[in-house]
């Protein structure tokens, strides 16, 4: 789809009305070379406007080197995607670059330091219920291990001087509660002063009602949990999207999905859509690392396809979505 200069700019003015500003987010940068070069390809491509990576992940330094290089082209202005983002109101500030908090797969960083009761047998973390389930148990026990670790996680990206945008939880580990009470602490310290606040609404018509049980009861869940969180991160005046939609449909959100979302966003409110793209597996040379395993493999190269087609585009511009950013919530009005 190619849009000429002057439909741009008619465009542009057409936009004049209320908008519904909103970030698309993807998660996961730097988990494999498929889900890191996806990333970048949404950006390149797509609507993307924000990502955060996982700082122990085995392609952190490829990730790193892509994201350069993505930044040098969108200041170039040499971004495919540059014409069609500017019907959806994206001047191309700079993209937002968080942290993806990791307490549930590769291994940490603080190596022996980090308790072996909060890992499996090979050394690697556990899942996030098997997480849930000892912190559970022994809620207080392991915090200031934890709170190293993550420590240890935002002090590596931020080793490579990235500017980091924000905090959020691999797996939405930040929703356990003792990891919950360690992230005002973290944004403080590290100075970071967005969150994301994971509490969706209006899920049940595309999960219960479509015969979704399973998702139904896990986006239930992460809404009770992402309550609690929220209430802890207004007490600590961090800030967050006033809406969040995403989880109920892991690396699933096509063109229906989208446009339930859309139509449930607010005017003028800022809105976060949390994406998993990447690119077809197998298509690539390095190999996948033990311990990080993608339940999501096939399903993300056709949420990339959407987020970068002209369905996508127009659905956005039927809906006067302008294209957004997090750091935004740092501007005093």
């Amino acid at each position: 789809m190619s849009v000429s200069s002057e439909s741009v700019s008619e465009e542009v003015v057409d936009r004049r009305a209320e908008v519904r500003p909103v970030v698309f987010h993807a998660d996961d940068f730097g988990f494999n070379e498929p889900i890191t070069r996806g990333i970048v390809q949404g950006f390149e491509r797509g609507v993307l406007t924000s990502t955060s990576a996982l700082a122990n992940a085995p392609f952190l330094e490829l990730g790193v080197s892509f994201w350069r290089t993505l930044e040098q082209r969108r200041q170039a202005g040499d971004l495919p995607s540059r014409p069609l983002r500017r019907t959806l109101g994206d001047g191309l500030a700079p993209f937002d670059f968080g942290v993806h908090l990791n307490l549930t797969q590769g291994k940490p960083l603080t190596g022996n330091q980090y308790p072996p009761q909060l890992l499996d047998g090979q050394g690697f973390f556990p899942g996030v219920y098997a997480l849930y389930g000892k912190l559970s148990l022994r809620p207080r026990r392991f915090r200031e291990a934890i709170r190293r670790e993550l420590e240890a996680q935002i002090g590596r990206l931020r080793d490579h001087s990235l500017e980091i945008t924000q905090l959020n939880g691999h797996q939405y580990v930040e929703l356990i509660p003792t990891v919950a009470r360690l992230i005002p602490d973290l944004c403080r310290h590290f100075e970071i002063p967005v969150v994301r606040v994971a509490r969706e609404t209006g899920f049940t018509p595309i999960t219960l009602l479509r015969g979704e049980a399973e998702q139904w009861v896990t986006a239930g869940m992460k809404r009770y949990y992402a309550g609690r969180f929220s209430r802890i991160a207004h007490r600590a005046k961090l800030r967050a999207p006033d809406q969040f939609f995403g989880t109920s449909h892991t690396a699933r959100i096509h063109e229906t999905i989208l446009q339930h979302y859309l139509s449930r966003i607010s005017e003028s409110e800022l809105s976060e859509v949390c994406l998993h793209p990447a690119t077809s597996p197998g298509t690539h040379t390095l190999l996948d690392a033990p311990g990080w395993e993608d339940p999501f493999e096939t399903a993300r190269p056709k949420e990339l396809q959407f987020i970068e087609s002209p369905e996508c585009f127009d659905l956005l511009r039927l809906h006067r979505v302008q294209l957004s950013r997090l750091r935004t919530l740092t501007i005093d009005s």
